[in-house]
């Protein structure tokens, strides 16, 4: 990933107030609100220095914040009784963005990170949610 250090300095400080928001204290709607700042802050960054590997970061992050927030909707409207959002999402996802922080600061790859955020996405689908259920797909590591 090819960012100067000013952006590199503000993608990391950004993803690591996100993950410090995402604790157990606040609700979820306003955790998820919370963690759609990292697929803006990739966005601005990727209009300002463009990665090919920000798109894959920014489609990982935005497509996990929309089926949650779509999972988080169907809850709130009445229409979703059988699947839940596992306690354990928000604090594997705030785990991952600062493991894609640390990634970003020294120059690693991000793709481990990124896989654990797009699991923590895939549990807010029927199957991720079947396979949570039967202990195949695990959040927490």
């Amino acid at each position: 990933m090819t960012l100067s250090q000013d952006l590199k300095i503000q993608m990391v400080r950004e993803m690591r107030y996100i993950a410090g928001e995402l604790d157990g204290t606040h609700p979820m709607g306003y955790k998820n609100y919370i963690f759609s700042g990292a697929h803006a802050m990739t966005n601005r960054i990727l209009n300002l220095a463009f990665d090919e590997e920000f798109i894959l970061l920014h489609s990982v992050l935005s497509t996990t914040h929309a089926g949650i927030q779509t999972r988080i909707n169907a809850i709130a409207a009445g229409q979703e009784k059988i699947i839940g959002i596992p306690v354990e999402l928000f604090n594997t996802i705030a785990e991952a963005l600062t493991g894609l922080a640390n990634a970003i600061e020294s120059d690693e790859p991000i793709i481990e990170p990124l896989k654990r955020i797009a699991v923590a996405g895939y549990v807010t689908t029927g199957n991720g949610y079947y396979l949570y259920k039967k202990g195949l797909l695990r959040l927490l590591k």
